[in-house]
């Protein structure tokens, strides 16, 4: 991964990326296809599909389930297969709301049993969930489906053979990497060697599990409280990070040792993940 060597005044960063993609082959329908009405009478019940077998499994699991159908459908119905992805991907998570079998649930109820607590049962989410779930379908039948995206794949010239996966998915412009060099100040660090963590977290309990995992110092992550205290906006999760690690550096510098290291760090859906390592050199 790479450094970025001199961002900013007296500070060095250093940014690692790791990505694991999978794809699932989609053909579109031509264009557009067959408009409001079509796509409305079809947004409900992927959602609902969606959301009623996120009941009885995990929600990543019942997307991926329900992809080709979804796809299939949107061919049969002349509309592009991002007009109802999405809305699966939706549905996926408000039916996960409801129910034990999602991975925050499942670990929150771990937490209570080693706690001595009485642990959820599979139903206990229902009566706050599914009424969030109906909403949410709601919403996106009658408002939400007028803002999904319109993307028209180019073509399948790129799906021939010998092609790499990033030609044939077209993900050029969304793969990127960047290596530490062996000769960088920030080449083999330990986390011993951190003095600042900043770990984002969709739940609560996430940034619990990671700590517990990794053995992270409570005293020096998420010291300002993590994503659900100040924000988990959409899109900019990684430059709240940041500009709060740095932040915080900065008022702790003059009593920290040199080098001083902080780090930002954060999950992304599908098995991503990225970090950032930056070195306080002075003001």
């Amino acid at each position: 991964m790479g450094v970025g060597e001199g961002v900013g005044d007296g500070v060095r960063v250093g940014v690692a990326v790791g990505k694991s993609v999978g794809v699932a082959s989609a053909g579109g329908g031509p264009g557009g296809g067959a408009g409001g009405e079509g796509l409305a009478a079809s947004t409900v019940p992927v959602m609902v599909a969606t959301a009623a077998l996120s009941l009885v499994m995990n929600n990543i699991a019942a997307a991926a389930v329900l992809l080709p159908v979804t796809v299939g459908l949107a061919r049969q119905s002349q509309l592009l297969p991002s007009k109802l992805l999405i809305p699966v991907s939706f549905g996926s998570l408000l039916g996960g709301m409801a129910t034990l079998f999602t991975t925050a649930n499942i670990l929150v109820s771990n937490a209570l049993v080693e706690q001595h607590y009485r642990p959820y049962g599979v139903l206990d989410f229902v009566p706050v969930g599914l009424p969030m779930a109906l909403a949410g379908i709601g919403f996106m039948a009658v408002a939400g489906r007028r803002l999904l995206p319109e993307r028209v794949r180019e073509g399948r010239e790129s799906l021939r053979p010998g092609n790499s996966l990033a030609e044939a998915y077209q993900m050029r412009e969304l793969v990127k990497a960047v290596y530490v060099k062996p000769g960088s100040a920030l080449a083999g660090l330990s986390l011993e060697q951190i003095g600042l963590i900043e770990l984002n977290e969709a739940f609560a309990v996430q940034a619990l599990a990671v700590m517990r995992e990794l053995g992270l110092r409570p005293e020096i992550t998420n010291v300002n409280g993590g994503a659900i205290a100040l924000g988990h906006p959409l899109g900019c999760s990684g430059a709240r990070l940041v500009t709060t690690l740095v932040h915080e550096m900065r008022r702790r510098a003059p009593g920290e040792p040199r080098p001083y290291y902080g780090l930002a760090t954060l999950c992304v859906g599908v098995g991503q993940g990225e970090a950032t390592i930056v070195e306080w050199q002075g003001e």
